[in-house]
């Protein structure tokens, strides 16, 4: 298979030469020999490169990883499948969603197997309650018998006691309560298109609107955990 040279890598050229890749400029790579002589050769050159491969490495493990996604739909997407391998830990999901990390981890399986109306049904519930969960434990929402509203000390005056009835309004809110809210970040993350989208997603889903979702709504939930977890 076709490998990309990369810094540190040891490689010997067709010519003999023989040397680390200490850089990359102006479309060719810089080798220098165990000497300190340095010498730099077409990115594109047409010598036989020998590279001294080593088996198994992160740097292999990480090359596969990035061509496992390159059939994704756009980049967004090719970045939501690397970013869902990590979640398929137990102990990391129970950190983020305490007593919700079996029905997350179903979410992220389905994910991973292409199953993405599935994926939705499983994540978003779990991402709106553990979202709403944290602005209370903050302070910034209070408990009801309904829905939770905005506390006195949300610093717009205009949300105290409105009703947070979505995973959107818990967004919005938690971006304008700025450094009261360690879920601020969240809205300037996922950009405002998607976090509108978010919310049609989520009424589609709630009610049986929508049976088919596809690759990139599906990835913008997966998206959704990293922000969480970004939040300490």
């Amino acid at each position: 298979m076709n490998y990309p040279i990369t810094i540190n890598d040891f490689i010997t050229l067709e010519s003999g030469f023989s040397g680390y890749v200490v850089g990359f400029e102006k479309g060719e790579f810089v080798l220098e020999d165990k000497k300190g002589e340095q010498r730099r050769f077409p990115i594109n050159t047409q010598q036989q490169i020998d590279v001294n491969f080593n088996f198994p490495t992160y740097k292999d493990a990480l090359f596969h990883a990035s061509q496992s996604v390159k059939s994704s739909h756009c980049e967004f997407c090719a970045l939501a499948k690397l970013y869902s391998y990590e979640l398929l830990q137990k102990p990391l999901l129970a950190s983020l969603f305490p007593n919700r990390e079996e029905i997350m981890f179903k979410g992220v399986v389905a994910y991973i197997s292409e199953e993405y109306s599935s994926t939705c049904f499983h994540l978003l519930p779990q991402i709106d309650g553990v979202v709403n969960q944290r602005l209370i434990t903050e302070g910034l929402l209070e408990e009801t018998d309904n829905f939770p509203v905005w506390s006195a000390i949300h610093p717009n005056s205009s949300l105290v006691g409105k009703k947070c009835t979505n995973l959107t309004k818990a967004i919005k809110g938690a971006h304008e309560a700025g450094g009261l809210s360690s879920y601020s970040h969240i809205y300037e993350w996922i950009k405002e298109d998607n976090v509108e989208h978010l919310r049609n997603l989520r009424n589609k889903l709630l009610h049986g609107d929508l049976t088919i979702v596809n690759e990139h709504d599906a990835s913008l939930v997966i998206m959704m955990i990293q922000c969480v977890r970004h939040g300490g």
